[in-house]
């Protein structure tokens, strides 16, 4: 089942001077589609105030207080779990904020089926827990016919927390429709690492060849310990632990004495695998997701990021130790099956920062080995170009990566993928300087029909022409740095379908997901604009954040 996690932190964008993102040399222009298109649209059901203000660093000699809800709706989202087990679908967006004012909470919401009005919202804790900033759907683990939610809060407590709420308490907790995650959970699993941000990414799939699904969390570590502490850890429960049918460790330790009630608690120090980043600063642990099976042995492989950068960090470069890597883990063995990172494709050399494995994708076959490839994007590259002979650097870019899941090569299957130098680059990089490439990622199932799997790519920094919604605010004059979203043919590399934001500072392209909702074959695409703000706000901007489903059948290219 889809999992998501994107950063919980948006960070000013440079103003756009470019104004596309693939160079001449692509064969075709994508086709656009405006999110006033969406066939579906999930509006902040519980916008808090906008008179809480923060304080954000300005240029200039002064802070200037900036008053916005900072809601961020649509930060992570999930879909393709039926919690309620009707037979459809159902959806969650998450909605987190490193300035958390007033100890007012950061959420879940459970939309069910084709509702775009929550049936269940979930507080975090009030004391910015950043819960929300991942979300997993599990599937069914204690045979009710229903699937399981997990939610991260890798703030919560000292070193973080991961929430699971089985589908069957769907009936317990559903009246009144709102519930702190506290006093809800079936189970609580506790990281064990002072500031790790333990559930910072999630994901779910059966690695230990029993039958079950398994829940993999990331715990990359936060700021604080960058670039002199905690190198990241990924650990891996396994689906009888989680489903109650092994007896729960004791929790002597204290590391509960502030939970109101008793849930099932799991301790990270306990579980069934637990793997490491190499150095410290690594940010192992970041992004995850589930690469299929790359052996043919028994469970599945995770593909873990490490970018060693946190690219939500205004002082990111100051803190970065490296160019970042990937590793594809399995349950059979401490060691990686497949390690790579970026390479020096261009004679160039590798960049400091670019936050290589920042966003992954896997599980599908590209190339036709029949074996699943493995995607990464590294949204902060900056496209570099000679000027009299000096190499100058850009903003953030962007870039996309494409390795073989049977041997961790770099491929590229045909020719000419947007903005390659040349036939068979591994790689796209976008030519708007500051469109983040890469910084979601998601796969869909052949929407161009020619019978392989396709990519989805978010760039929340893209500039594209404003489209004018009814339900959106005044547009600004010229160029706006919206966001977008591609889909990307997975044969070609070229870009066939382009979903874009509406206003300035939307980020479209924040968090994506995709999941065929109504059965016909064609996926539909989730996409958010975490940092939208409704018609009329003022310049100080709510960043409440929105979202949309955009039919399959309308970005499908056949």
């Amino acid at each position: 089942m889809p999992c998501d996690f994107r950063p919980q932190t948006l960070w000013p964008l440079w103003a756009a001077v470019a104004l596309t993102i693939w160079s001449p040399s692509t064969p075709a222009q994508p086709v656009d589609l405006s999110v006033c298109t969406a066939t579906r649209i999930y509006n902040n059901p519980d916008p808090h105030p906008p008179q809480r203000c923060a304080v954000k660093n300005m240029p200039g000699p002064e802070h200037i207080p900036e008053c916005a809800t900072l809601d961020h709706f649509g930060s992570s989202i999930a879909v393709g779990g039926d919690f309620n087990g009707d037979g459809a679908a159902d959806v969650v967006m998450g909605g987190s904020s490193d300035t958390n004012i007033d100890g007012q909470s950061t959420q879940a919401w459970l939309f069910l089926g084709s509702q775009n009005t929550p049936a269940l919202t979930l507080d975090g804790d009030g004391h910015t827990d950043l819960f929300g900033a991942a979300l997993c759907f599990v599937p069914d683990l204690n045979g009710d016919g229903r699937d399981e939610l997990a939610v991260g809060a890798p703030a919560a407590g000292s070193s973080g927390r991961v929430f699971l709420f089985f589908g069957s308490s769907l009936d317990e907790i559903a009246e009144p429709a709102r519930h702190r995650a506290l006093s809800s959970a079936d189970v609580i699993l506790q990281g064990h690492q002072s500031q790790g941000r333990f559930g910072a990414s999630l994901a779910s799939g059966d690695m230990d060849g029993d039958g079950r699904p398994d829940l993999i969390v990331g715990a990359p570590g936060c700021r604080a310990s960058d670039p002199a502490g905690f190198a990241g850890s990924v650990a891996l429960f396994s689906g009888l632990d989680l489903a109650g049918t092994t007896p729960a460790p004791p929790a002597s330790d204290g590391a509960t004495e502030d939970l109101p009630h008793s849930p099932r608690l799991l301790l990270a120090s306990k579980a069934q695998h637990r793997w490491t980043g190499l150095l410290p600063g690594d940010r192992f642990g970041h992004s995850l997701t589930m690469a299929g099976n790359l052996d043919g042995q028994p469970g599945a492989e995770v593909l873990v990021g490490a970018p060693q950068v946190d690219p939500t960090d205004l002082q990111r470069q100051r803190a970065a130790t490296g160019s970042g890597y990937c590793w594809a883990l399995s349950a059979q063995s401490s060691a990686p099956r497949l390690q790579f990172g970026p390479l020096d494709y261009d004679n160039l050399p590798l960049q400091f920062g670019e936050g290589f494995g920042a966003a992954v994708a896997g599980a599908r076959d590209l190339n036709g080995d029949g074996v699943p490839d493995l995607v990464v994007g590294a949204p902060l590259f900056k496209s570099i170009t000679k000027v009299n002979d000096a190499l100058v650097a850009g903003q953030d870019n962007g870039r996309v990566w494409f390795f073989s899941g049977a041997d961790g090569r770099p491929f590229f299957a045909n020719t000419a993928p947007a903005s390659a130098k040349e036939p068979g680059s591994p790689r796209l990089v976008s030519d708007d300087p500051t469109a983040q490439l890469g910084w979601s990622l998601a796969f869909v199932d052949d929407a161009t029909g020619d019978g392989f799997s396709d990519l989805v790519v978010g760039a929340r920094g893209e500039s594209s022409e404003p489209t004018a919604c009814p339900w959106n605010r005044k547009l600004p004059v010229g160029d706006a740095v919206a966001g977008a979203v591609h889909i990307i043919d997975g044969r070609t590399g070229q870009s066939v379908t382009r979903i874009t934001g509406v206003a300035t500072l939307d980020l479209v392209g924040q968090a994506i997901a995709t999941f065929d909702m109504d059965g016909d074959g064609l996926a539909e695409v989730f996409c958010s604009a975490a940092s939208w703000a409704p018609k009329g706000s003022p310049l100080s901007r709510q960043e409440q954040g929105q979202a949309y489903m955009m039919q399959g059948s309308h970005i499908a290219k056949r």
